[in-house]
């Protein structure tokens, strides 16, 4: 009726009933809402949990709600926790790791930390051909999501070409479902390390170890800018300059550039 142009006072007054009736929110309902935005925050956060932890997280909220309207809530939501797979945890160990042969037959990506003069902690992304032992690409940040890994690594793509194999640990930024369809997008496979085998990576390892030795160790970084200036210097002085001994005497550079 008010949508026709009645007045709500006179929409009131044919229908008999109270003008106060119409402008009437439920608290019980606002209270329902804000409960499910809690439950939801929860169940995204801590993705292992079933009802019943939520109930107890919520009740550490100091909110005091019911354990059976906490199930009613979240099964609308249908957040019902998923049985993880079990055949996850086996899928690093089961494939074999493959040798590199050649240039851009297996990158490796990894991450290692280091800190600014006031204390705070950055992460730092390596991405290295690991036949030549060439450094394709370094980022620095104070946080490096999965978002962050894709953007490196397609800029890798652009100028190095596309490799065969992308190795990684087991990280969440690596375990994450867009991180997967980007490279099955570009038809590339991905191969993990095992947990708490990072000697499996071991080509990239000596690289952030001659990293951390040859650069980190050796500066003090007072912001972040000036902690990615550095080290992208660090990285092609390591490409052209730093004679590798694994590669004969040649750079990296030399290596990759004619591709043996």
């Amino acid at each position: 009726m008010i949508q026709l142009g009645i007045t709500a006072r006179k929409s009131a007054d044919i229908l008999e009933i109270p003008l106060s009736t119409l402008y009437y929110h439920s608290v019980k309902a606002e209270q329902d809402m804000s409960l499910a935005e809690m439950i939801k925050d929860i169940a995204f956060k801590y993705t292992f949990y079933g009802y019943r932890r939520i109930h107890l997280a919520v009740n550490r909220r100091g909110v005091n709600a019911n354990h059976k309207k906490v199930y009613r809530i979240y099964k609308c939501l249908s957040l019902q926790r998923q049985k993880p797979s079990k055949n996850k945890k086996r899928i690093a160990v089961e494939t074999p790791l493959t040798e590199p042969l050649f240039c851009n037959h297996v990158w490796a990506v990894d991450f290692l930390f280091d800190s600014l003069t006031d204390g705070r902690y950055i992460k730092i992304m390596t991405v290295e051909d690991l036949f030549s032992r060439f450094s394709l690409g370094i980022e620095v940040g104070f946080s490096i999501t999965a978002k962050v890994v894709i953007e490196v690594i397609k800029e890798c793509l652009r100028l190095y070409g596309i490799p065969r194999i992308i190795r990684t640990d087991q990280g969440p930024e690596f375990r994450s479902l867009t991180f997967e369809k980007f490279i099955q997008k570009h038809g590339i496979r991905h191969e993990f390390t095992e947990k708490g085998s990072p000697w499996q990576n071991g080509t990239l390892e000596s690289f952030n170890g001659k990293l951390r030795d040859e650069c980190l160790s050796r500066n003090l970084f007072e912001n972040q800018m000036q902690a990615k200036e550095v080290i992208q210097k660090h990285r092609i002085f390591y490409n052209t300059e730093r004679p590798h001994s694994s590669l004969g005497g040649k750079t990296p550079s030399e290596v990759f550039r004619h591709g043996a």
